[in-house]
């Protein structure tokens, strides 16, 4: 098929696949999904140790901690797929309205920006206390 003869629909789904709005909203559910395995996989290797005093936990104590943890991993993971694929496209998008001139600035720009992010959010992280 043609290059620049193409139909009207395809050239919508390519502009909606290729939108902000989409990369954030498909990087925010991905991460939440692996954010809730890993969540699992973490709370299944080790489990909070039961005070001494207190007889052992009963299933549905070990299963509600399990699914707080998944939660609370699924919407860290989420928040940070979403942040990073919104920030991402908001530099390409500004920054490459003339590619010639803004790749080097580009790379700049967009690897400080994630650098950044990513040690504030490891603070933020060792800072708040898990749900």
């Amino acid at each position: 098929m043609d290059l620049f003869n193409r139909p009207e629909n395809e050239i919508l789904v390519e502009r909606f696949f290729e939108s902000c709005a989409f990369k954030t909203t498909l990087s925010g559910v991905v991460g939440f999904g692996l954010g809730a395995a890993i969540g699992l996989f973490s709370a299944s290797v080790g489990p909070e140790l039961a005070p001494v005093n207190q007889p052992t936990q009963t299933v549905k104590e070990v299963l509600l901690d399990m699914k707080s943890k998944s939660m609370a991993y699924a919407k860290n993971f989420a928040m940070l797929g979403a942040m990073f694929a919104a920030t991402e496209c908001a530099i390409e998008s500004v920054c490459c309205q003339n590619i010639l001139a803004s790749i080097y600035h580009n790379h700049i720009v967009h690897n400080s920006t994630e650098e950044n992010t990513t040690g504030r959010m490891e603070q933020w992280l060792v800072v708040l206390p898990e749900a």
